[in-house]
């Protein structure tokens, strides 16, 4: 269950996720991969895929081969891109 200020970001499937990477990113500009195998034995309760620190949230999501070049940009056009398997 969302806690009052969970919201979902992204809904996949199970069968679409297997050997493949979670790519997270924040709004404060934390990136966190996690192995998409992780996510698919899931308790009734949940799991957490992210510890967000305060005044942060979670604005993408997204599944990845792992060897796939990012690019993050600002809303005032600042950039960076980096190889995934540097996260």
């Amino acid at each position: 269950m969302l806690q009052e200020n969970e919201k979902v970001i992204k809904l996949m499937s199970g069968r679409d996720i297997r050997d493949k990477y979670l790519m997270l990113v924040t709004k404060k500009g934390l990136v966190k991969k996690t192995e998409s195998n992780a996510f698919l034995n899931i308790r009734q309760s949940g799991i957490r895929a992210i510890i967000l620190n305060d005044n942060d949230e979670l604005v993408f999501c997204m599944l990845t081969s792992g060897n796939n070049s990012v690019m993050i940009a600002t809303k005032l056009g600042m950039a960076i891109r980096f190889y995934e398997n540097e996260v």
